[in-house]
């Protein structure tokens, strides 16, 4: 992954080669120019929308949702060697390393989870 210090340093012109809406996550036919300016973008979501022939700058992007509000998710509980997995729903949105409030769907209880992957959430007891 990048780091921002390096984005800050990304010289080269990025364009969009179609409307990017807020919330597109970013494809190799998305973008336009040298591979190495590009690859840093691919991957990323969007959080404004950029029109077609526009630059692109590192700051219009974030690090991809991996879990989105109301969706389903896979919650990992675990204290020492004992792990309990369950369904849940998410109240919030976000990426890797990300807090979020998810509701038990048999307890109906809601806690503060990690998000460890794309629909899976941890929580330490």
């Amino acid at each position: 992954m990048i780091s921002l210090l390096a984005a800050l340093f990304l010289t080269g012109d990025v364009t969009a080669q179609t409307r990017l809406p807020a919330g597109t996550v970013i494809e190799p036919i998305h973008v336009s120019g040298a591979a190495s300016d590009t690859d840093p973008f691919i991957g990323r979501q969007m959080t404004r929308t950029v029109f077609e022939g526009r630059v692109l700058s590192y700051a219009d992007t974030k690090e991809a949702d991996l879990v989105d509000r109301n969706g389903i998710v896979r919650i990992i509980a675990k204290k020492g060697p004992l792990t309990i997995e369950t369904k849940g729903r998410a109240l919030g949105t976000g990426a890797a390393g990300d807090e979020i409030l998810v509701m038990n769907l048999e307890s109906r209880r809601t806690v503060t989870a990690i998000i460890t992957g794309p629909g899976t959430v941890q929580v330490t007891l």
